[in-house]
């Protein structure tokens, strides 16, 4: 099983480390990018290797919805407007338990919405679940990476 990548935004450092602790255990492996802003996440992306080459995209994004700055939402609806983002599974993992964010998340392209629970073994158990799902069951489409 080859190696997968994963573009983590996430401001909250406790959730990341939690997430990056996990995400670090589960099968398959992952490389796993941190940004704690939509302005870094977009850096990361479009960033290319030192041969000049863009860099590959990741095979799944976790995005926060409370982001500083540029929100989620925003983040999301920019994911969807670029070509090299335009299909990656984007789940939104977030403590806005609200309507309004679950339905302009979906509304804007994200794939999945998960609500981060309070307890860390249930929240870990999520992020694995998510993990296991998008990178070792879903079959993306075939033209993204």
């Amino acid at each position: 099983m080859s190696e997968k990548r994963i573009l983590l935004i996430e401001d909250e450092a406790s959730d990341a480390a939690l997430m990056l602790r996990v995400l670090d255990r589960c099968q398959p492996p992952s490389l796993v990018a941190v940004a704690r802003t939509g302005e870094d996440a977009f850096e990361l992306l479009l960033q290319h290797d030192s041969s000049g080459h863009r860099r590959p995209p990741p095979d799944l994004i976790l995005l926060d919805w409370n982001l500083p700055g540029q929100g989620g939402g925003a983040v999301l609806e920019r994911l969807r407007a670029e070509p090299l983002t335009r299909f990656l599974p984007v789940v939104v993992v977030t403590g806005a338990a609200s309507r309004a964010a679950h339905s302009d998340a979906y509304r804007l392209g994200a794939n999945s919405y998960v609500v981060k629970s309070a307890d860390a073994l249930e929240f870990a158990e999520t992020i694995e679940q998510i993990a296991r799902y998008w990178l070792g069951i879903n079959e993306p489409a075939p033209w993204v990476n």
